[in-house]
């Protein structure tokens, strides 16, 4: 998402990132939680990645702009995305989802969620409420 996901990364910016994984389609082991699994492997670059080096920082990854990040886990699952997004989403992710772009994993995975998050991100009427003509 952000600057990374419209291809606009410089020097200074944070790279954006939702990680979402798919419940039905996960190849674990039997018995391992995908829930607790996905958040543990999306913690452990990030706490690599996220301190000062002796050359400075590595990257600056930030993993608020997930659905509803006071209250997921920082990996969740698609459903759980789609579901947040159908019933609750806010105009501010909006306007962050329309620069989000695949960057890892399952490349085709990632651009179904987009497609289906699409009508989240487009809506064909606004509820904003009526627009305003400015005069002068």
């Amino acid at each position: 998402m952000g600057k990374m996901g419209a291809f606009e990364l410089n020097y200074s910016s944070d790279i954006d990132l939702i990680v979402l994984y798919d419940e039905n389609a996960s190849v674990l082991a039997a018995g391992v939680e995908p829930a607790q699994f996905y958040v543990r492997l999306t913690r452990a670059p990030g706490q690599a990645d996220a301190g000062a080096h002796r050359d400075g920082y590595v990257f600056r990854t930030d993993l608020r702009l997930r659905p509803d990040p006071a209250s997921t886990q920082i990996a969740i699952s698609v459903t759980s995305a789609l579901n947040y997004y159908e019933s609750t989403g806010q105009n501010w992710e909006r306007a962050a989802m329309i620069k989000a772009r695949p960057t890892a994993g399952d490349i085709a995975a990632s651009e179904s969620f987009l497609r289906e998050v699409a009508p989240f991100i487009w809506r064909k009427y606004s509820t904003m409420g009526p627009w305003r003509t400015c005069t002068r």
